[in-house]
C-alpha cells in the first residue's frame, strides 16, 4: 500500500583511536515513502515509525564515548517544514570530537515524505551544526 525508496552512501575506512574506538564515519541515507492507498492517518503512522526507525549505527565502548544528548525542533529550510533531532556524544579521550546523529523528516504533505539521517563520527560541535545547516538546506522538493 506504499512505496519506499531509499538511497544510502558512507565512507569505507575509518580512522582507528584505539582497539576498541573507531572515528571518521560519515554515513547518509534518504528515503522517500509515499502512497495513494492509505489515508493520511494510516500514512502519519507509518511515517512516525520510519522516522523513529531511521538510523546508523555508531558502536562505541562506555570508556570511550559519553551518553547521547538529543534535541529535537521544527524548522523550515526552503520553504519545507522539517521535524530535526540531533545528537552528540563527547569523546572521553579526545573532548573536543564528537559523535553526531541527525534524523529529519519533512512534513509538508500527507501522502509522501522524505526522512534522512546523517552520521558523523570524529566532528566537533561547531562543524556539526555547520554541516547540518548545508546538509538540510541542500535538500529541495520538485514536482
Amino acid at each position: 500500500p506504499f512505496r519506499a525508496v531509499s538511497y544510502a552512501c558512507s565512507t569505507e575506512d575509518s580512522i582507528y583511536l584505539s582497539d576498541t574506538h573507531a572515528s571518521g564515519t560519515v554515513q547518509y541515507t534518504h528515503t522517500l515513502l509515499s502512497t495513494h492507498k492509505l489515508n493520511r492517518f494510516q500514512f502519519s503512522s507509518l511515517y512516525q515509525d520510519s522516522f523513529k526507525n531511521a538510523g546508523g549505527s555508531l558502536v562505541a565502548w562506555e570508556e570511550d564515548v559519553g551518553n547521547f544528548s538529543c534535541t529535537t525542533k521544527f524548522v523550515d529550510i526552503n520553504d519545507i517544514p522539517f521535524k530535526i533531532v540531533t545528537c552528540l556524544r563527547a569523546y572521553k579521550k579526545l573532548p573536543q570530537l564528537y559523535d553526531f546523529q541527525l534524523r529529519a523528516a519533512t512534513l509538508h504533505n500527507n501522502h509522501q515524505g522524505i526522512i534522512t539521517h546523517l552520521t558523523l563520527s570524529g566532528v566537533s560541535a561547531q562543524n556539526a551544526t555547520l554541516f547540518t545547516k548545508q546538509y538540510l538546506e541542500s535538500i529541495q522538493w520538485k514536482k
